[in-house]
């Protein structure tokens, strides 16, 4: 991308501070509408396509193999319905007529209205799409919808294999439910409310939803249950605006921003039964009609927060305390015609992109309690791309990762409707100048997909270095063997495994084959952690009084002691001919070795290992743990117990199969311990046989 880098005579200017690296480049082709206002959030985004329904997409939060997007594609229809019942109450016949000039012209252009008197009503458009914090009871799994035709409905991501966001509650219909008439608090008359819903916003801590309308209210609506649609109660309060276009809810303040181009900041009070929402300062005050688009807040310290927003190619920014009161105002003069994103990346630094594919990275930096001054960085690029422009950009929950949303530059030249429908997804690095590197191998302590995205990460890993040089066994060699085996060792083998196996992924798309190092440490770490989880599986089976085991777990005792047996065997076997590889496997042998005895030496079993093979009915040999026919029967990758022919639980990455009845598998695992893959950590899911 060619990035243009804005010069401000009246700002002071620094060393390129900045530099982007780019991981990533793919391309959509789903027939998109190019959209200038995204539908977006942290680490996904939601685009409109041709037919009735959004395509999202949705940041891999799943330690999966490189892929040529790194996002899941995920799919939700539009409403395509319109709320004409408080329309007919109405003479929007003569309310155009009363309008002025400015306002017909926008009038004409509402669905509302074309919906009602054109022969055939304008195409519903998604206007929001948001979803819920990842920290609140809800966690991530449900989202919001508004359309430009008044409808909000709340949706529920579907597990895999299905790529669906499905509706689960209507909330139009919740403020005329006679069921939940009693539950509504404040103004509950039928004319109060039109039910034409503007905007909607997830609070960041409770099952918490505010929706505003068309004539200034908004409904706050808590719920006992999202996934049930259970409403617990719903508050009504009326503001000062009309005609409310977004609304971004944060700690005690709300922001509303209007269709008149008004951006006020007001305080909400949710602890009591009927809320109460206090206008505090107008950050613009005039009707010139340009919507603020991009509203971006931040909290710069304990006491205070920044809000930036743009007017035209202008940008705002404003500073405010936990009171609500106006410290600082700025404004900026981008150019570019239109602003497409702002996004902060630290509580003081932000950028902006434009349309006419301007980037500009600022820092906030305050000379006093009274004054504070904005000081534009220089920013340098490692990537080059002159026929696409910047549509916008998305954060991820990785600070240090941004996805720019690319369209091609000077398009209305293409003729082909293959390229005019696509967008490119480019994925960067930021990278401060001076500093230490900010990019990381994930902690060996945790796991955590959703912070440190392995794919990603893994992006930035192979674009630094040379595979053919690489030899993953190297982080093998230096693990360090715990004093007594537990479950951080077993992690740290689940992290190697998860980075290993991309890797080996990375080396099939470039060299078309298998490198025979990777290969090799892939059956080693998987070796390794199936030992591992055995032992320790053992170890907490011993921990229980023996009169207290039940049968399951008696079993399980004595087909872990079997499956041991076999593994180390598969284990003594592996050979590479490198003398330093097998003083790894020999110090891994003495170790898991000794950790097996010393956890197993009071074994007592109480049933004799019998087992009958599921396709012919033979008694399984021990030795083997399979039929004298050999017949090879899937085994619970969990207990090792075997599985019926057809089982549906798995692991969406690694596909391994475990049982069913997970109430089985718990009993070998403490009570507060969640299952999951002794691989990649990741948690089972049931497929749609």
């Amino acid at each position: 991308m060619n990035y243009k880098i804005s010069r401000h005579k009246i700002y002071e200017k620094a060393m390129t501070s900045l530099l982007l690296t780019q991981l990533h480049l793919s391309e959509v082709k789903q027939d998109i509408f190019v959209e200038f206002d995204l539908i977006s959030g942290e680490n996904l985004i939601a685009l409109h396509c041709s037919s009735n329904q959004l395509i999202i997409l949705d940041l891999l939060d799943l330690s999966t193999e490189l892929t040529d997007l790194p996002y899941n594609l995920y799919y939700v229809k539009i409403p395509q319905t319109y709320n004409l019942e408080p329309l007919k109450k109405n003479d929007l016949k003569q309310s155009y007529n009363d309008s002025t000039l400015l306002e017909q012209h926008r009038r004409v252009l509402e669905p509302t209205y074309m919906a009602q008197f054109s022969c055939e009503p304008p195409k519903v458009n998604a206007l929001q799409f948001k979803r819920a914090p990842r920290n609140t009871p809800i966690g991530k799994s449900f989202a919001v919808i508004v359309t430009n035709s008044g409808l909000c409905r709340i949706l529920i991501k579907m597990a895999a294999p299905s790529r669906h966001w499905n509706e689960i509650c209507n909330v139009n219909d919740l403020f005329f439910d006679e069921k939940l008439s009693s539950k509504i608090k404040g103004f509950t008359e039928s004319h109060a409310i039109d039910c034409y819903i503007t905007a909607a916003a997830w609070h960041q801590k409770e099952p918490l939803l505010l929706v505003s309308f068309e004539n200034g209210y908004i409904a706050i609506i808590l719920f006992q249950d999202v996934k049930s649609a259970n409403v617990k109660n719903i508050c009504i309060t009326k503001t000062t605006l009309k005609k409310i276009y977004d609304i971004h809810l944060f700690d005690n303040f709300l922001l509303i921003s209007t269709r008149d181009g008004i951006l006020q900041l007001f305080s909400v009070n949710l602890n009591i039964d009927t809320p109460i929402i206090t206008p505090l300062e107008d950050l613009w005050s005039k009707k010139d009609n340009i919507v603020c688009s991009k509203v971006l807040v931040n909290k710069f310290s304990a006491s205070i927060y920044l809000v930036v927003f743009n007017k035209g190619s202008n940008i705002i920014l404003y500073s405010f305390n936990t009171k609500g009161e106006v410290m600082h105002c700025k404004e900026l003069y981008i150019g570019g015609i239109k602003v497409t994103g702002i996004q902060f990346i630290s509580p003081s630094d932000f950028i902006v992109t434009t349309i006419t594919n301007d980037l500009s990275y600022f820092r906030i930096n305050f000379v006093d309690r009274s004054e504070f001054e904005i000081i534009e960085h220089n920013i340098e690029t490692s990537f080059n791309n002159p026929n696409v422009g910047i549509l916008g950009t998305i954060p991820s929950s990785n600070t240090n990762i941004l996805a720019f949303i690319l369209f091609r530059n000077g398009e209305y030249t293409q003729q082909c409707k293959y390229m005019h429908n696509s967008i490119f997804i480019n994925i960067v690095k930021l990278q401060r100048l001076g500093d230490p590197k900010q990019l990381a191998m994930p902690s060996k302590h945790v796991i955590n997909p959703c912070t440190d995205n392995a794919t990603i990460l893994g992006m930035d890993i192979f674009n630094s270095m040379e595979y053919d040089n690489y030899c993953p066994i190297s982080d093998i060699i230096n693990t360090q063997l715990p004093a007594v085996l537990d479950e951080t060792f077993l992690l740290q083998l689940q992290t190697k495994f998860v980075f290993v196996s991309n890797f080996l992924s990375y080396q099939r798309f470039m060299a078309k084959k298998n490198q025979e190092t990777t290969a090799f440490s892939l059956k080693f770490l998987a070796l390794s952690i199936q030992i591992t989880h055995v032992i320790c599986r053992l170890k907490y089976l011993f921990s229980l009084k023996s009169s207290t085991l039940s049968e399951f777990q008696n079993e399980s005792i004595n087909v872990f002691l079997k499956m041991y047996i076999i593994l180390i065997g598969k284990f003594k076997k592996l050979l590479l001919p490198q003398n330093f590889v097998e003083q790894t496997k020999e110090r891994f042998l003495n170790f898991l070795t000794k950790e097996f005895d010393v956890n197993t030496k009071n074994c007592k079993t109480h049933i004799a290992w019998k087992e009958k093979c599921l396709y012919c009915k033979n008694i399984n040999n021990p030795e083997t743990m399979m039929c004298d026919q050999t017949h090879k029967v899937k085994r619970c990758y969990i207990s090792y117990k075997q599985l019926p022919i057809i089982s549906s639980r798995y692991c969406p990455r690694c596909q391994y199969y475990v049982l069913e009845d997970f109430s089985l598998l718990q009993q070998l695992f403490p009570e507060n311990e969640v299952i999951k893959c002794i691989f990649c950590h990741f948690v089972f899911t049931n497929d749609c046989i």
